[in-house]
């Protein structure tokens, strides 16, 4: 079947090995990893390479996204698909589709949550007829949340023994609100 072998990853694979030995052997991991995990069996990839669009790549990101990748892993899959399409359409500029894709950032990261403030009498959050903006890796936990989180941080072997090697150390950082590099200071 002539199609499949121009699919994108199918060409975009050829690509990767004709690198092998122009990378080191991190920054070939990484593209392979990227490659397998995140466009070899995903929709984009059974597109034909000549046919791929700026919104095609701009859609697999986004969803990427909301599959819930980090923004590094999604850095990953713009990166990989902009040094492929750049190699690629290095002759024909004007058609390469990474001109109309955006990268994501942190901001994209961020979550509307439409109807909270903070209240600091009573240490919640509570609703309001105006929405703030939050980064999503802030978290809040509940009080069953922060009981359920004490006790797998503290569970013990049968010996008496914390199962968690910094089960404890986590419990004073949730509790004396101290970042972790904070904490490795202490004496």
């Amino acid at each position: 079947d002539d199609n499949g072998k121009y699919l994108l990853k199918t060409t975009m694979k050829a690509w990767i090995d004709d690198r092998k030995d122009k990378l080191k052997a991190t920054s070939l991991d990484t593209i392979e990893s990227t490659y397998t995990h995140h466009i070899k069996d995903k929709p984009i990839g059974n597109l034909q390479f000549s046919r791929v669009t700026a919104e095609d790549i701009n859609k697999h990101l986004q969803d990427s996204k909301k599959e819930g990748y980090s923004l590094s892993t999604v850095k990953k899959i713009y990166s990989l698909c902009n040094q492929y399409f750049n190699d690629v359409y290095i002759k024909d500029k004007a058609h390469n589709p990474m001109l109309g894709v955006e990268s994501i950032t942190q901001k994209d990261y961020e979550v509307q949550i439409e109807k909270s403030i903070y209240d600091e009498d009573d240490d919640i959050f509570i609703e309001t007829k105006e929405g703030i903006n939050i980064n999503t890796s802030s978290i809040i936990l509940n009080d069953e949340e922060i009981q359920k989180f004490i006790n797998t941080a503290s569970m013990e072997y049968k010996y008496g023994y914390c199962g968690w090697k910094h089960g404890y150390g986590l419990i004073f950082l949730m509790y004396s609100f101290m970042r972790i590099g904070e904490a490795i200071a202490l004496k």
